[in-house]
């Protein structure tokens, strides 16, 4: 398989997974095991996830990138279209107008407090 192929709807759908789960997707500490997963696995999805972001998931994770979600002819409008992001205004986001949930408090250029400690 050509990991070339894990185009940017993929990462898109990586990113939103991790940030709602704090985890990637086919997460284990074998690299080996983790390109397995990614050729071969489904993304297992927690019991809190709503059907509408799974929705979003699966077709972003699509194995088939004609099949994927945003690799049609609409593009990225099949994308924003999605009903999980019904409740977003994407021009106000264009317009930088969306206030962020959480800005970190930030001492100076060097303050890592907003990290978790590396064990």
């Amino acid at each position: 398989m050509n990991f070339f192929y894990m185009n940017a709807n993929i990462i898109k759908g990586c990113l939103i997974y991790e940030l709602l789960t704090g985890l990637p997707p086919y997460y284990t500490n074998d690299r080996d095991e983790l390109f397995d997963r990614i050729k071969l696995s489904s993304v297992k999805y927690p019991a809190n996830f709503t059907s509408s972001v799974k929705d979003l998931l699966n077709g972003l994770f699509q194995k088939d990138p004609e099949m994927r979600l945003g690799g049609g002819v609409e593009g990225a409008k099949a994308i924003r279209c999605h009903p999980w992001f019904a409740s977003l205004d994407w021009d106000a986001l264009y317009r930088k107008e969306i206030k962020a949930p959480f800005v970190p408090v930030i001492r100076d250029d060097l303050d890592v407090s907003n990290f978790d400690p590396v064990e």
